[in-house]
């Protein structure tokens, strides 16, 4: 127990206020008194042959005297439950305040997976620098306690959009001197009397020695340009702090993908802009001409007389319900359909004729050129291979 030591008028004059268990002693007067951390000497009782538990109701405890025995100790249970010194097992989760930073301090998870991953993680950062952040530097003892200065007076620029205050984190990653890159804590925010300083954080000031390295990581929570990133030391080797430059690589890609001309991005969405109604109307015969594995093609029905295709027809399907109908195509003189146009024509149970005026008409698959005949329930494709060339093919077609 400590104890202090003075005259009676010493202790009034003083009026000190004890710690908690600690003794005052006026030897003038024999006067014993026993503090409680909170009043003063001469609001406090002196012990006059009082015994421990006395006073201490004296000084505001209530409960009986085994009860204020009690609360010294603690109940037998709740000094069971406690975990021992040497050995013993924790059921439940354990917090700790933060990463190692000794060899014989516990890791926590979130160092272990970073071990593991290549990546050391360290404090998120307001905001991260774009550009040059112009200042006198000051390497401080090989890192720790370097500082940026600004060369004359005036406050601390906007970081990337982001107005900082005293204590903020904040990257730098884009220094002429790539010497000076790192995280630092804004000190002083600088005025019209004075200049802005800031320090190299505590975390990465390379002391101790390997405390930087490559894959330490940072995450940025705010910014223009910088929001939501994560920046990892991609430089190659040993670091030293003020010799060394040190290179910060973008290591996550949540903003890579910037939306272009008639896109948006809200979010995580991506929508098309500018959208008209034509855009979603139906194609024109053109369009199907030129169209892949399209469904519905437009239908002509053919039951009487014969059929001149020309441009409306191209990539339609015709079906044909008439007996000895003739369905010809124009020459390329005439109607200049476009190369790759297709036409497709059914025949109910009839015949029907295909003919070409001019052109040329070829059978798949052999040499023979002309008009063919589709017989009854056939199925034929024309397709036109180049300027003045069609081939025919498909079941039923001779």
């Amino acid at each position: 127990m400590l104890q202090r030591r003075g005259t009676a008028n010493q202790w009034f004059t003083a009026n000190t206020i004890l710690g908690m268990g600690e003794m005052g002693f006026a030897y003038d007067t024999n006067v014993v008194k026993i503090g409680n951390g909170i009043t003063p000497w001469n609001s406090l009782d002196s012990i006059d042959g009082k015994s421990a538990y006395e006073v201490a109701v004296a000084n505001g405890f209530v409960g009986t005297q085994s009860a204020w025995l009690l609360s010294l100790v603690g109940a037998t249970g709740d000094i069971s439950s406690k975990l021992n010194l040497s050995g013993g097992t924790l059921t439940g989760p354990l917090t700790l305040s933060g990463p190692p930073t000794s060899d014989l301090h516990a890791a926590t998870k979130l160092y272990v997976d970073g071990l593991a991953a290549g990546i050391n993680f360290h404090e998120s950062v307001v905001a991260a620098t774009v550009g040059n952040l112009a200042g006198t530097y000051n390497n401080g003892t090989a890192g720790l306690g370097a500082t940026l200065t600004k060369a004359t007076n005036g406050s601390i620029e906007a970081i990337d959009g982001v107005t900082v205050a005293v204590g903020d984190r904040i990257l730098l990653r884009a220094q002429t001197d790539a010497k000076q890159n790192g995280i630092y804590n804004v000190t002083d925010l600088g005025s019209e009397s004075t200049p802005w300083v800031i320090t190299r954080a505590t975390d990465a000031d390379n002391s101790p020695s390997g405390e930087l390295a490559a894959g330490d990581f940072c995450f940025v929570t705010f910014g223009s340009t910088n929001i939501s990133k994560g920046f990892v030391i991609s430089t190659i080797g040993a670091i030293t702090v003020g010799t060394t430059p040190i290179t910060y690589s973008q290591f996550n890609a949540s903003e890579a993908i910037i939306p272009g001309a008639g896109i948006d991005k809200t979010g995580q969405t991506i929508s098309v802009t500018n959208v008209t109604s034509a855009m979603l109307a139906a194609p024109t015969n053109a369009d199907s001409a030129k169209a892949i594995g399209r469904v519905g093609l437009p239908q002509v029905i053919l039951n009487s007389g014969n059929l001149a295709l020309n441009a409306t027809h191209a990539g339609n399907h015709i079906y044909v319900t008439g007996a000895d109908q003739t369905i010809t195509i124009p020459d390329n003189s005439s109607v200049p359909l476009e190369i790759g146009t297709t036409i497709l024509v059914i025949n109910a149970n009839v015949t029907s004729s295909i003919a070409i005026t001019g052109d040329t008409l070829r059978l798949a698959g052999g040499s023979t050129t002309g008009t063919r005949s589709l017989a009854a329930y056939g199925i034929a494709t024309l397709i036109k291979v180049a300027a003045t060339t069609w081939i025919a093919s498909g079941n039923g077609l001779t």
